[in-house]
C-alpha cells in the first residue's frame, strides 16, 4: 500500500509527503482545542465545539485526500469525506456539544473497518 502510493507520480507523492504535515498539525490542533473547551467548561462558559471540530474535519478531509481516494474502492472510499462534512455541520452547531462528534468520527472508524465485498470493494 505505502509502496503503491509512494511509487506514483511526483504529484502524489509530494501530496503523500506534505499532507502528513497538515495531518500531524491537525492532529495537534485537536488537542489544543480540547484544552480550550475544557478551559471554557470550567469556567461555566458554553461553547468552543468549533475549536475542536474544525480540525478534526480538516484532519479527515486531509486523510481522504492524501490516502482513501487512491487506495479504497466503494462505500469505505468516502466515509472520511462524509465524516469531515458532518463533522464540519456539527461544529457548526454549538448545542449539540462534541458528543454528537465524536459519534461521527466513530462511525466513520466503523465504516473504513468494514470487511471487503466481492465485487463491490474488490473489483478483482
Amino acid at each position: 500500500m505505502a509502496g503503491r502510493l509512494a511509487s506514483g507520480a511526483l504529484r502524489h507523492s509530494l501530496m503523500w509527503g506534505y499532507g502528513h504535515v497538515v495531518v500531524f498539525a491537525t492532529g495537534a490542533a485537536v488537542g489544543a482545542g480540547m484544552q480550550a473547551v475544557l478551559q471554557l467548561q470550567g469556567g461555566g462558559m458554553a461553547g468552543g465545539q468549533w475549536s475542536v471540530a474544525a480540525p478534526a474535519a480538516l484532519y479527515c478531509a486531509t486523510l481522504w485526500l492524501i490516502r482513501d481516494r487512491y487506495v479504497l474502492v466503494g462505500p469505505r472510499r468516502w466515509s472520511l469525506l462524509v465524516a469531515a462534512l458532518l463533522v464540519a455541520t456539527l461544529g457548526a452547531a454549538p448545542e449539540l456539544g462534541l458528543t454528537w462528534t465524536a459519534l461521527v468520527l466513530a462511525g466513520a472508524a466503523l465504516v473504513r473497518r468494514m470487511p471487503l465485498q466481492a465485487g463491490v470493494d474488490n473489483p478483482a
